[in-house]
C-alpha cells in the first residue's frame, strides 16, 4: 500500500518538500506540475496572495525542478506589468542556465517587445553574441517576432550577424530578416 501510494506521488509529479508546505508558491507549483497545459491567469490570481513572488521565488530556487522553473518563467509574462516582473526577467535573460535564458528571452520578446521595444531590444542584443548556439538562436527568434514601430534596428542586428553566420544559424537568420520584411 504505502509502496503504491508513494508511486502515485512521485508519477504524478507532486513530491513537495515539507519546508515548502507554508510558502505561497506551493498552489503555484500545481499549476505549473501539469504537461500540456496553459491554465488562465486567472488560475494564479486564485492560487497565490502574490502570484510573482511565488513564480519568481520558484524561477530563482535552483534546486526546484528544472521544469517547473521554466513554466515560472513562461507565465511570469502573464503579470508583464507588475513592476517586479521587468527586473526579474531581465536579471534571466542576462545570466544563469541556459534553458532559462532562453525562455526568458522568449518571454521578454512576446510579453514586453509591444510595450518597451526598445528596452527588449537592448536587453536581447548583447545575446547574439553568446558563444552558445542555442542562445543565440533564441535572441535570433525572440528579436524577430517584436513588431512594434521603432524595432527596424532588429533588422540591422540581424543583418549584422547574417555577415558572421554560418550553417543551421546562418539559415535561422535568413528565415528571421524574411519575417522582419513581413512585419513592415
Amino acid at each position: 500500500m504505502l509502496r503504491n501510494t508513494t508511486i502515485a506521488i512521485l508519477t504524478a509529479g507532486c513530491l513537495i518538500s515539507p519546508a515548502w508546505a507554508s510558502e505561497p508558491a506551493t498552489g503555484i507549483r500545481s499549476l505549473l506540475a501539469g504537461i500540456d497545459t496553459v491554465p488562465p491567469k486567472a488560475k494564479f490570481i486564485e492560487s497565490s496572495d502574490d502570484p510573482v513572488k511565488a513564480l519568481l521565488s520558484i524561477v530563482s530556487d535552483p534546486s526546484e525542478r528544472g521544469y517547473l522553473r521554466l513554466r515560472a518563467v513562461g507565465f511570469l509574462g502573464y503579470f508583464h506589468r507588475d513592476k517586479r516582473v521587468w527586473p526579474g526577467m531581465a536579471d534571466l535573460v542576462k545570466k544563469g542556465h541556459p534553458d532559462i535564458r532562453v525562455m526568458a528571452a522568449k518571454t521578454v520578446a512576446h510579453a514586453f517587445g509591444p510595450l518597451r521595444p526598445q528596452q527588449v531590444i537592448q536587453l536581447l542584443k548583447p545575446m547574439l553574441s553568446e558563444k552558445s548556439l542555442k542562445l543565440r538562436q533564441a535572441a535570433v527568434f525572440a528579436l524577430s517576432g517584436i513588431k512594434q514601430k521603432g524595432a527596424d534596428v532588429i533588422a540591422g542586428l540581424l543583418q549584422g550577424e547574417l555577415k558572421r553566420a554560418s550553417g543551421s544559424y546562418r539559415h535561422l537568420l535568413e528565415k528571421a530578416l524574411k519575417r522582419r520584411r513581413g512585419i513592415r
